[in-house]
């Protein structure tokens, strides 16, 4: 879920509109992207490019 919330954010989806579409709090949704970002800084996933 962290993975799927993280590419919507790299996409450019606002938290509000993930979470309605998700059917998860906003806080959830914030508490997944953390996640992500600790995994970007620690290489774990890497960071999406923009095309």
């Amino acid at each position: 879920m962290a993975q799927i919330v993280g590419e919507l954010v790299d996409s450019g989806m606002r938290d509000a509109w993930i979470s309605w579409q998700l059917g998860i709090s906003r806080d959830e949704v914030l508490r997944l992207r953390q996640i992500v970002g600790v995994q970007k800084v620690k290489g774990i996933v890497p960071a999406r490019r923009r095309t």
